[in-house]
């Protein structure tokens, strides 16, 4: 073998082997540090997609698609297909019935269109297109699909249609606190089950922070549980 291909070949093998000997750490998913990060994000924003997740945590899709499919094999993590995007959620933190909603304000655009709506309650299409800097169609468009989720109502004001947020996530929220505590309470068990020793730091209906250990390893884990407020962070 040729000296240059050799000295390659072995630099290509020295990339995999930190792979490598975290594989032979078994089930234990989340003591690798880019699937730990992932697995936070995804609870903080779910029904991401690939791209917007790559870019937020800094990692290459292809990276971010790998540890994504070793989540979706330990069950820790969910995809949904969505038009042309495939979306990551966390298992058993939202309802199959709040999906459509995470997956709506998981479009960048509709998400800070939305924001905006929040922060300035009775805006007209022509106010949410010129803040969202969208033309009027799509502003159109965007409206009408947060009405059909009810997120949204509007009124008629003279030749003036207004845009009005609901209450309809504070009730999702509300809802689904139940499912966050029994999420945390499945989380702990899981990483005790996983012999990982965890150690809760601070644990609050909306978040749990917790400390794991393999060997001499520890790491912290950060998991927000009130995925309709971080949405539109």
């Amino acid at each position: 073998m040729p000296e240059g291909v050799g000295k390659a070949f072995q630099e290509r093998i020295g990339r995999k082997e930190p792979v490598e000997k975290e594989e032979r750490r078994g089930i234990s998913l989340l003591m690798n540090n880019v699937r730990r990060r992932l697995f936070e994000y995804l609870c903080v924003r779910p029904c991401s997609h690939l791209s917007d997740i790559s870019k937020a945590l800094k990692v290459s899709p292809n990276t971010a698609k790998w540890h994504l499919g070793k989540l979706r094999e330990g069950q820790l993590v969910v995809s949904k297909i969505s038009g042309r995007r495939t979306l990551y959620y966390p298992m058993g933190l939202i309802s199959q019935d709040s999906l459509k909603v995470f997956e709506l304000l998981s479009e960048r655009r509709m998400r800070e269109l939305y924001v905006f709506l929040v922060d300035n309650p009775g805006s007209t299409q022509s106010n949410l297109a010129k803040s969202s800097k969208i033309s009027s169609q799509t502003a159109t468009r965007s409206t009408q699909k947060l009405e059909r989720l009810g997120l949204v109502s509007k009124i008629q004001d003279g030749i003036y249609t207004r845009y009005f947020p609901t209450d309809v996530l504070m009730k999702k929220r509300e809802e689904n606190f139940s499912r966050e505590k029994t999420f945390q309470k499945n989380i702990l068990k899981r990483l005790d089950g996983e012999g990982l020793r965890p150690k809760v730091v601070r644990q609050a209906s909306i978040s749990l922070i917790v400390e794991v250990s393999l060997g001499a390893e520890k790491s912290i884990l950060n998991i927000s549980t009130n995925p309709f407020s971080t949405v539109l962070a």
